[in-house]
């Protein structure tokens, strides 16, 4: 007799097996920013007639054997109102981006319950800064990849300027594109004040954001005749390098002698190396993905961990001409050949909603940091994951890798590699 569809068991892959080992809490959490407030009736029907369709996420995880770490995937039927957490909010409240930046990191200090699917949605009917509203995925990662989750919440999407449509996506076959996701991670490096020790994947994490102007990265791009992989690369050795140099100064006794003879508070021979993680899958259109939806079979082809992780080294040290650490990065990128989730290129709406950004990150990973980039429309979000210990204000690194980039655009048109500009 054929078993019904919530009573098959799948096996679970060797990479969700690893996801669960003892002590690991690995989760993806996404903030969506939306430009409207959210009605939840309407969310949970587009998260119903969409996302829930996945047998990822309507699956409860079965433990078969404890001691060698074995489990299967057995279908169930969701209740959403399970899924679905939306606290009671004071809409004037006094300080709604601290607010929602202390929400977003209790997520990290908690496990999912196994008596249910393995993940949550928070909707957060607040305005601050960066949005209207906010909606926060929080998915264990053995359901899958941060590429296949923001591939299949795409799939969901349509255009707002075409209720009927799919996103446009860039299909180009070059090696880089204009629209991107890039995750770096720090790994074992010199010792210094962000050093993580044992034990860093269990510690609380902070997450914030930065959002910045694509078209003013992909002048840079043009300018320097480089990629936007080696834009960002080259901007995130920047802005750690200001941080450390600012910890560094204030840590110094001296801090006060440094700053009027000008030297470089950043002790010698620092050396950073960071974990890229990118998509080892074939690209595929939005279209195809879309009817994935419906066909289990063919979603299953292309679900779970498909990533690779390529260390790639960074120097700090704060430099002259801000210019060479977008070199440094194309002599580094030029050795590599990576591809990336690739962002909307116009602005979307998602689950009946028009979406202002995403900002993924994830937590329960041995490192003290991550960073993530991802495009959406005309702007490219600075999503930055750091331990509290270690990063104390993150919101200053977020700063500083914006001071970053402003300065490498700058120094970009003053030396008039811009078309139209003069050099000073």
């Amino acid at each position: 007799m054929k078993m019904s569809q919530e009573e098959e068991e799948e096996p679970g892959s060797p990479g969700a097996r690893l996801m669960q080992a003892p002590g690991f809490n690995l989760c993806i959490l996404a903030v969506l920013g939306y430009t409207t407030t959210i009605d939840i009736d309407l969310f949970k029907r587009e998260l119903k007639r969409t996302l829930v369709k996945h047998p990822r996420v309507s699956s409860l995880m079965i433990v078969k054997n404890e001691k060698r770490g074995t489990f299967s995937w057995k279908r169930t039927k969701v209740d959403l109102d399970k899924h679905v957490i939306v606290p009671d909010l004071d809409p004037d409240m006094d300080n709604p981006d601290e607010f929602v930046d202390d929400y977003i990191s209790n997520l990290s200090k908690n496990h999912l319950s196994h008596e249910k699917p393995l993940w949550e949605v928070h909707i957060l009917n607040v305005k601050n800064s960066d949005a209207n509203s906010h909606v926060i995925f929080k998915i264990d990662h053995s359901i899958g990849d941060g590429v296949s989750l923001i591939s299949m919440v795409l799939a969901c999407a349509t255009k707002n300027s075409d209720p009927k449509s799919l996103p446009t996506i860039a299909t180009s076959k070059k090696r880089e594109r204009d629209n991107i996701i890039v995750k770096y991670g720090l790994i074992k490096n010199t010792k210094t004040e962000i050093t993580a020790g044992r034990g860093v994947e269990l510690s609380p994490k902070r997450f914030v954001r930065r959002i910045i102007s694509l078209d003013d990265v992909k002048l840079v791009k043009n300018a320097m005749n480089v990629t936007i992989n080696d834009v960002v690369l080259g901007v995130t050795e920047a802005g750690l390098s200001r941080y450390l140099s600012t910890t560094y100064e204030k840590n110094n006794e001296n801090g006060v002698e440094i700053i009027k003879k000008r030297t470089n508070p950043l002790p010698r021979n620092l050396r950073f190396r960071s974990a890229c993680v990118f998509n080892l899958r074939p690209c595929a259109k939005l279209e195809d993905l879309a009817e994935m939806m419906e066909n289990e079979k063919l979603l299953k082809e292309i679900w779970g961990n498909v990533i690779g992780i390529v260390v790639l080294p960074l120097t700090i040290v704060l430099r002259d001409d801000p210019l060479i650490h977008i070199r440094r990065a194309k002599a580094t990128m030029d050795q590599k050949k990576l591809s990336n989730v690739v962002g909307p290129q116009e602005e979307i709406n998602l689950f009946g909603h028009p979406l202002g950004y995403i900002a993924p990150s994830v937590f329960g990973f041995p490192q003290g940091l991550f960073v993530h980039y991802q495009s959406y429309a005309d702007r490219l979000v600075i999503a930055i994951g750091a331990d509290e210990e270690l990063i104390p204000n993150p919101h200053q690194l977020c700063d500083d890798m914006v001071t970053s980039f402003e300065n490498i655009k700058d120094a970009v048109i003053k030396k008039g590699f811009v078309k139209g500009s003069k050099s000073c």
